[in-house]
């Protein structure tokens, strides 16, 4: 019996070929930091929500039942057009857009973008958007973080456009995943695991604020076996793992 409820341990997905030394972390940030830094750097004079808007795509669009194979939708998030003119880009609502917070966390795995939030509804909202192409579906109530990985970013291919200027090619673009890829993690302060302050003696201050921390080193961990060993996973090996 304990053999088989351990049977998830090897289930491995890790690919062990170049196990890294102390001495080679933390990793240099991957290339799309780069434009996360841009983007934290314009939230003091746009407000978080703008500057994110103007550059992740998805965020000009509502949350609502179909949004994801709708033309407007489909011409922004897969052929790159500018949503500015588009009917249906009416905006991504929040709740409480002023709490929402972006910042760069730093990981043995190099540094890594957060957009971190106070309102579980706008959590919700933000993991629909960008992990259920802003479709309203159900979001488990357990659920407070989440790690979006090959987030294809139409603001660094125009900017890799404009580099390139007439010698722009998609299909070489499309084989170096690295210049048009993200990763980034959505976090929420709600309970981690849905686990009340009262079960363990805390305030809900207190709780809230270490459910925060706890979460993003969790994601971190997740983060940090995707770049060592090349694998992420919904999963009871990497979730023990990342716990």
């Amino acid at each position: 019996m304990l053999l088989e409820e351990l049977s998830f341990l090897q289930e491995n997905h890790f690919c062990h070929k170049e196990v890294l030394t102390w001495e080679q972390m933390p990793l240099q940030d991957e290339p799309f930091v780069q434009a996360w830094e841009e983007y934290i750097n314009d939230i003091p004079h746009k407000g978080v929500l703008k500057a994110l808007k103007e550059r992740l795509v998805q965020l000009n669009f509502p949350v609502q039942e179909g949004m994801s194979s709708s033309v407007h939708y489909l011409l922004a998030t897969r052929k790159g057009f500018n949503p500015n003119e588009m009917k249906t880009a009416s905006g991504t609502k929040l709740e409480k857009e002023s709490e929402l917070k972006v910042y760069l966390c730093q990981t043995l795995a190099g540094r890594i973008p957060v957009i971190e939030t106070n309102s579980r509804k706008d959590f919700e909202t933000l993991v629909r958007v960008f992990s259920y192409r802003n479709e309203p579906v159900a979001i488990p109530a357990s659920m407070g973080a989440c790690l979006i990985k090959g987030y294809n970013n139409w603001d660094r291919v125009n900017q890799y456009k404009q580099k390139c200027k007439g010698n722009f090619n998609f299909e070489e673009l499309k084989a170096q995943k690295d210049l048009y890829q993200d990763k980034f993690l959505i976090l929420s302060s709600s309970e981690y695991s849905g686990v009340p302050a009262k079960m363990l003696g805390l305030a809900d201050e207190d709780w809230r604020r270490l459910s925060m921390i706890i979460r993003r080193e969790h994601e971190a961990t997740h983060y940090c076996t995707l770049r060592f060993f090349g694998s992420a996973k919904n999963h009871l090996l990497d979730e023990f793992i990342a716990d």
